[in-house]
């Protein structure tokens, strides 16, 4: 009797298993479509062996008492996961790249910039037109008209560019929500499967895709690790900080980085940054993951102009003693010594003076690096303005040229002064034959200021004369001197948004001096407005620090665009490439912890015959007992 009631346990044990492996493959079969499911598995095992009876030696007489469902497993593989997550990371930071550059692209006005460049092409008009009639209050009127378009369309060109910088504000304040909502769900369903999964009674399984879910988007926005502790909780940690527990999440918000109006991600908890973009000094594969950096880094920390570019000394040259042979009394070539060894002398003086230029340089170089050059948009800024800035003050040089001249101060000491050059300075053609006044101010600064300084007497060959008694010879003399540019101050820069048309040109044409000086006598147009055409083909300067190749100003714009349409494929490439790493992790993924539908109709047969066999089991044993029943009644 007790061998039948066992026999009858075994039989209702395989029903029972059988029974939950058909739910469970029911289970995967309706969320074949269901994005995120995980395929789930019966584990089974046997029951422990139960004594029958006792042979004669006393061996204990053992049976089985079936099976039982241990539990219902995710069949998910680790390395999947993660693997995953941290190339759609990858994507989700050269995406954020991709559509800043596109944006900027657009900014700039087409792909090829052609409606920046017709304001270009604007002023090269004019000025031809201004070599047939210099004299021409039309002609001169129609070249400071299309350099007053110029700065207009130029300053809503960077206005467009600041506003978007300032969108990306926006954006990185929403994206840091959607990652602190993340972390709000992941935390949610932590209590949740902690609170389903006590007692090791049940596995939240759904809860566990739910949670994989947020992970698989968390990992997009921002660089995550994760591990889970024996209660099933997910510990989750961003860019190396704690971010969520059992116990809390760790929430960031945004705030104004110090004197700038861009916004840093930072923890409420420490106050500290949630990332360091000082430590990024290149994109590589230990920092090019999450959309939230790759958006920090396109936007860049502040707004750039050209005083970000720094600009590498030039090293005096050697003297070469051929440039120093004089001819003696004999008729034959010798070395003019003295004058050699003084060459020698201020070669080394300009050495030194170099060397410190240079270890300056390289200090910005590293700067510009780290600031400038990584921010797609802060490039933009900067190359943008270095071209503004270049042709404004290319012609306010032709126009009101400067000079160095030396000046001794009370105390002795002999430094340089930059004034205007009044003996090469081009003049208007107006009563007074204005002289200094150049074409593009800066807001709120004068060109000049008048002062009377000791100026320090040379030779023609710029060497310093000295009285009888050994003293620096001087003149006392009223010069204009020139307000230099200084880039601790954004107001003495030609930037844009400081620059403006002369007033007094604007009012009255006839002062833009385009007259060669004739000291009273002829004006002369040629010589000016010759040099200003010329200004446009000769070499202006590169992109940046970095590259070699000098570009004209008219064939800067077109490389910025190229270099923005350059920056913009790599990224799209890169887009691409990690788009199609994370579909080929995730069709592994699949196939390991998705739903097979034959496979699953295979589990279906398996678990329906094995329901039956048990059932037809438990059928014969339950006839057995009822016969033996019936023999006692």
């Amino acid at each position: 009797m007790g061998n039948l009631m066992t026999s009858m346990w075994t039989g209702v044990s395989g029903m029972t298993a059988a029974q939950s492996g058909l739910n469970a493959t029911a289970h995967n079969m309706a969320n074949i479509n269901t994005k995120g499911y995980t395929r789930q598995q019966l584990l089974q095992v046997d029951t422990h062996y139960a004594t029958v009876s006792y042979g004669k030696n006393g061996t204990a007489q053992k049976v089985g008492l079936g099976t039982y469902a241990s539990s219902i497993r995710q069949l998910r593989n680790r390395y999947y996961d993660q693997t995953y997550r941290t190339e759609l990371g990858r994507q989700g930071f050269y995406e954020s790249q991709y559509n800043a550059t596109l944006e900027i692209e657009d900014l700039f006005g087409e792909t090829q910039g052609v409606a920046f460049q017709k304001s270009i092409d604007g002023i090269w008009t004019a000025l031809e037109e201004l070599s047939k009639e210099p004299e021409s209050i039309v002609t001169r009127a129609t070249f400071v008209t299309k350099c007053n378009e110029f700065i207009t369309r130029s300053e809503d060109i960077m206005n467009q560019l600041k506003k978007y910088q300032i969108d990306m504000n926006t954006e990185i304040e929403d994206t840091v929500g959607k990652i602190n909502d993340l972390g709000n769900t992941i935390y949610e369903l932590n209590k949740k499967i902690i609170s389903a999964e006590v007692g090791n009674t049940e596995r939240a399984n759904d809860l566990r895709d739910q949670r994989n879910n947020a992970l698989d988007e968390l990992a997009k926005y921002i660089d995550i690790s994760y591990q889970e502790g024996d209660k099933g909780c997910i510990t989750v940690y961003a860019e190396g900080s704690a971010f969520v527990s059992e116990l809390s999440v760790n929430k960031m918000a945004v705030r104004e980085i110090e004197n700038s109006t861009m916004y840093e991600p930072y923890w409420i908890s420490t106050g500290d940054a949630v990332i360091n973009t000082s430590k990024i000094t290149k994109i590589d594969s230990d920092s090019d993951i999450g959309y939230l950096k790759g958006l920090i880094i396109a936007r860049g920390q502040s707004t750039a102009n050209y005083a970000d570019i720094p600009i590498k000394p030039e090293e005096p040259a050697y003297p070469a003693k051929t440039d120093y042979m004089i001819t003696d009394a004999t008729g034959n070539k010798v070395l003019d010594t003295d004058a050699y060894n003084a060459a020698l002398t201020k070669y080394g003086e300009d050495y030194n003076v170099y060397k410190l230029d240079l270890n300056k340089y390289n200090v910005e170089l590293d700067k510009y690096n780290l600031t400038v050059d990584t921010s797609v948009m802060m490039t933009s800024m900067a190359q943008f303005d270095q071209l503004i800035h270049g042709i404004v003050t290319s012609i306010n040089d032709i126009l009101s040229p400067n000079k160095t001249i030396s000046v001794m101060a009370p105390d002795g000491t002999i430094s340089q002064m930059k004034v205007l050059d009044e003996e090469n300075a081009p003049v208007g053609m107006d009563d007074e034959s204005t002289m200094g006044e150049a074409l593009f101010n800066r807001k709120g600064v004068e060109r000049y200021i008048t002062v009377e300084v000791d100026v320090v007497n040379t030779d023609e060959d710029g060497n310093i004369v000295y009285n009888a008694d050994g003293t620096v010879s001087t003149t006392k003399k009223t010069v204009r001197k020139y307000n230099e540019e200084n880039k601790s101050s954004n107001y003495s820069l030609f930037t844009l948004g400081e620059i403006e048309i002369n007033d007094k040109i604007l009012k009255d044409y006839s002062k833009l001096p385009l007259s060669e000086n004739a000291n009273g006598g002829d004006f002369s147009y040629t010589g000016v407005v010759q040099d200003l055409i010329d200004m446009w083909g000769k070499d202006f300067t590169t992109l940046s620090p970095n590259t070699l190749t000098k570009y004209n100003f008219k064939d800067y714009y077109t490389a910025l665009n190229g270099d923005i349409g350059n920056r913009g494929d790599t990224f799209k490439t890169m887009t691409e490439s990690q788009q199609t790493t994370v579909d080929q992790i995730e069709y592994s993924r699949q196939n390991y912890a998705g739903v097979a539908q034959d496979e699953e109709l295979s589990n279906l047969i398996k678990y329906q015959y094995s329901y039956n066999a048990a059932s037809r089991y438990f059928n014969v044993v339950n006839g057995m007992l009822e016969n033996i029943l019936a023999l006692f009644t």
